[in-house]
């Protein structure tokens, strides 16, 4: 579903869901450079996974726009080790948001899903048709059913209540605001992280420098695309009105 591709956000209430986030921070970072005002909340003052205190908010602030990037995510290590948590966060943010959208007349919606939603085989690239084709991945699977659920919410918001609400599946994100903690988060992460630590731990112990080579992730035998911030960002908002 692709929406009004005339939308403006000139003038509007835009409500950025996980602002601090990765992809929340770059939207609002360019929404900063249009004629809108942004309005954000932390986790700490409202709890999205509240239904009554999210439309309590919903029914004061009254968002015009919203973008759903708000969720519980980290990496396949966190999703496998605590996937009730996953599956539970992630479907009530999804419903608390996307149904008070519905009740306080937001007039667009974006939400946010992820590539893991697609099949763990399927071809390369991935193509919209190859959704709900195949096994998805054991290790992510409660996420990535809570993400299907998102995307369907929305379509079926849109069908029946005549709701422009979209939903869009960026690719694995990468760039300014990633958290570099440890391999078993992020494989981008890790990419930049393992190089560093053999390095400060080479310096630390004065061992030779033997090794041609630093192991960064074990061999997988699926891909995944990679999206950089900037890109991400300018690709990500709603086209403006062209000027006439």
């Amino acid at each position: 579903m692709t929406g009004n591709a005339s939308f403006s956000h000139k003038g509007k209430r835009v409500y950025v869901a996980g602002a601090s986030g990765l992809a929340g921070s770059a939207i609002v970072r360019k929404l900063e450079k249009l004629d809108c005002e942004i309005v954000t909340v932390s986790s700490s003052e409202l709890d999205l996974r509240r239904q009554e205190d999210t439309e309590k908010w919903f029914d004061k602030t009254r968002p015009e726009v919203v973008y759903l990037c708000a969720a519980t995510a980290c990496g396949i290590h966190d999703n496998y080790a605590r996937p009730g948590s996953f599956i539970y966060d992630n479907l009530a943010i999804q419903n608390s948001i996307i149904h008070a959208s519905y009740l306080y007349e937001v007039e667009k919606l974006c939400f946010l899903g992820s590539s893991c939603i697609y099949p763990r085989d399927t071809a390369q690239p991935m193509l919209e048709e190859s959704l709900m084709t195949g096994t998805l991945d054991k290790h992510n699977v409660w996420y990535a059913v809570a993400k299907i659920a998102g995307l369907y919410m929305c379509d079926g918001y849109s069908k029946q209540y005549q709701k422009d609400f979209i939903s869009v599946m960026p690719a694995n994100l990468c760039g300014r605001g990633l958290w570099l903690p440890h391999l078993k988060k992020r494989p981008v992460a890790s990419v930049s992280y393992r190089p560093q630590q053999w390095k400060c731990r080479r310096r630390s112990t004065r061992l030779p420098d033997r090794s041609k080579k630093v192991h960064v992730l074990p061999k997988q035998p699926w891909m995944r695309p990679f999206r950089q911030m900037k890109r991400f960002k300018a690709w990500k908002l709603p086209p403006e009105k062209s000027a006439k």
